[in-house]
């Protein structure tokens, strides 16, 4: 969360060690997130968390076997893995996420991280905090979510998750990295370049079926680097949905500096109305992912 500031004077800064608490209490097989902002306020109310100002932040990790739902979600499966939210009482706002056991260790500390950065960044969701604001200029960036570490689910392409103080954690974007050029989802590698087939723009739009668009990129990366292999697919396909649109490139690798054709053509029927094509960089085993949205 370096850089992330509301001025010079006010920026997120180290986290600070947190207090450990071990309730008595028993949760039912099937928990409801209700169930769980009520527990926290009794327990907040009883003093049990110490003293609350706006730095506290509260990780509920869920004893194993608990299964978590709310009325529209439910947690784990192929469904989200976790979430934040605002507790309020007395005046206060206190973020807390609520993490429920949906695997081994490295998935708990994976969900763990993610709803730490997301909620120390964005602590009540509906007032955003720091988050993209969907406009026409990022909607390619946004489509798995607005949030710092839902982008960098899709930027981050096959390693969204690094190895952070001996845990594995998710990596989340960073406005710095991303203003010098360089891998915007932190942790990134060591030592590792960056490097993308960056599209002319963020979107193209297709009205009917069968239109075609043709779309200019240029090879780009924050060090000097080998020529890389490149692709393009239809993210929907690769998900198991209908494919939206084919896509064709007019080469196979590209090094600094050179450009590239994109060819996109829209099906009959796609049920979405925007669908995202991923332009894949990939060089020693490490992918890059630059989305860009189609609009149909």
């Amino acid at each position: 969360v370096d850089g992330y500031c509301v001025n010079t004077s006010d920026c997120i800064g180290d986290g600070l060690p947190g207090l450990p608490i071990r309730t008595d209490d028993v949760l039912p097989t099937e928990t409801r997130a209700v169930d769980i902002s009520a527990l926290l306020t009794r327990h907040a109310r009883a003093g049990r968390f110490g003293v609350l100002d706006a730095n506290t932040l509260l990780l509920v990790y869920l004893p194993p076997g608990v299964n978590l739902s709310d009325a529209f979600t439910r947690y784990c499966g192929n469904g989200p893995r976790g979430f934040h939210r605002a507790l309020r009482f007395d005046g206060q706002s206190i973020p807390y996420a609520v993490i429920p056991r949906c695997g081994d260790e490295a998935a708990l500390t994976t969900t763990a991280s993610h709803e730490l950065v997301e909620a120390t960044t964005n602590p009540a969701n509906p007032q955003r905090g720091f988050a993209f604001v969907l406009r026409g200029t990022n909607i390619n960036f946004t489509a798995a979510g607005i949030e710092p570490v839902d982008v960098c689910g899709l930027a981050a392409r096959a390693s969204p998750r690094t190895s952070e103080s001996g845990f594995t954690v998710q990596r989340a974007w960073s406005n710095r990295a991303a203003s010098m050029g360089r891998d915007p989802c932190v942790p990134a590698p060591a030592q590792q370049a960056y490097f993308a087939l960056v599209p002319s723009g963020p979107s193209v739009r297709l009205r009917n079926a069968g239109d075609q668009a043709t779309v200019a990129l240029v090879a780009a990366a924050d060090r000097p680097v080998a020529a890389w292999s490149v692709s393009a697919l239809d993210l929907a396909r690769e998900q198991g949905s209908d494919a939206c649109v084919d896509v064709a490139l007019d080469r196979s690798q590209v090094a600094p500096g050179q450009t590239a054709t994109l060819t996109i053509t829209r099906r009959s029927t796609p049920k979405a109305r925007l669908c995202i094509v991923g332009i894949v960089s990939t060089l020693d085993g490490y992918s890059h992912l630059w989305p860009l949205a189609v609009h149909n």
